[in-house]
């Protein structure tokens, strides 16, 4: 296995991230939210944040009274690296955490679909990959949407389909489905490995 680097960031969406109706339809990154741990089950993730005792159940979550869940979807994942090459082509919005993935990983560079063919496991933050931890396989890009697409060109309206075009194919990250190690518990600084 290859070490892809650390959880730098863990966030849930409690709510969809596109609001409105076509064709005036936004996306609202004020509906994602940053988490001390995360927590992985077989029908998607809950955010426990450590200013409130309550769990916060990501859209992507079965359970979610708005869920997005399709059955491939239930965490995600995103490194740094997209981030700057995001940056790189659209500008310096695109600020860390704004494609609302799940798992936030340090790593620059691309990070491609082949990297994760064989499957992502993320263990406590001693980094060792013979530790139990998480097992995540059945990986899938994280498609672009027309309002995020929008996002990323500082557009309002108008053709998308060139933004669109530099997202696709694992730019705005990776669905994962769990695979073994439901209720682990992420926390910053774990470790990713491939």
């Amino acid at each position: 296995m290859q070490r892809l680097g650390r959880i730098v960031r863990l966030q849930v969406q409690v709510a969809p991230l596109k609001h409105g109706e076509p064709p005036d339809r936004g996306y609202d990154t004020g509906r994602i939210h940053r988490v001390a741990s995360l927590e992985v089950g077989e029908h998607g993730v809950i955010g426990h944040d450590g200013d409130s005792p309550e769990p916060i159940v990501d859209v992507h979550h079965r359970d979610h009274p708005q869920s997005r869940y399709r059955g491939d979807n239930g965490i995600s994942l995103l490194t740094t690296g997209h981030y700057a090459l995001m940056r790189g082509r659209f500008g310096s919005h695109l600020r860390d955490g704004i494609a609302g993935e799940s798992v936030l990983v340090e790593r620059p560079g691309w990070l491609d679909l082949r990297d994760l063919a064989g499957g992502v496991q993320i263990v406590p933050g001693d980094g060792t990959a013979d530790a139990e931890g998480l097992l995540l396989g059945g990986v899938s890009p994280a498609q672009p949407c027309v309002e995020f697409s929008r996002l990323a060109s500082g557009t309002a309206a108008g053709p998308v389909r060139e933004p669109m075009a530099h997202l696709l194919d694992g730019m705005r990250g990776y669905y994962l489905q769990v695979k073994g190690g439901v209720g682990t518990l992420l926390r910053e600084g774990d470790w990713v490995f491939a």
